[in-house]
């Protein structure tokens, strides 16, 4: 499994389950920890199906920006260096797989 489809399998996971809040989400709410108190926050189904959006969007650019890069590095570099850092869409995309890094399909090697 490739990191995209990790990707979008969660973000299909999260719309799911943001439809199973429709009717309910307005007056759903959660509680998250900052560090210093507990905050009470409310669960908005269309945020969350906006985010998903964002998130495919994000997939997207991240693609681009990846052949953008190896484009340039080939014209650049012409292929005489392999570099072992990622590019930077990879990054892009393992800081959103970091959201899902305890799900036990995510691999440890997109860790940033």
């Amino acid at each position: 499994m490739t990191i995209t489809e990790f990707l979008e399998a969660r973000i299909a996971e999260d719309e799911a389950a943001a439809g199973k809040l429709a009717g309910v989400a307005h007056s759903a709410k959660t509680q998250v920890y900052t560090g210093e108190e507990w905050v009470t926050t409310p669960i908005s189904t269309e945020r969350v199906l906006v985010e998903c959006a964002a998130k495919r969007a994000i997939i997207e650019l991240a693609r681009k920006a990846v052949e953008a890069e190896k484009e340039w590095d080939d014209h650049e570099w012409q292929g005489t260096v392999e570099s072992t850092e990622p590019l930077t869409g990879d990054t892009i995309l393992y800081a959103l797989a970091a959201v899902y890094a305890s799900h036990p399909d995510y691999r440890r090697e997109w860790a940033l």
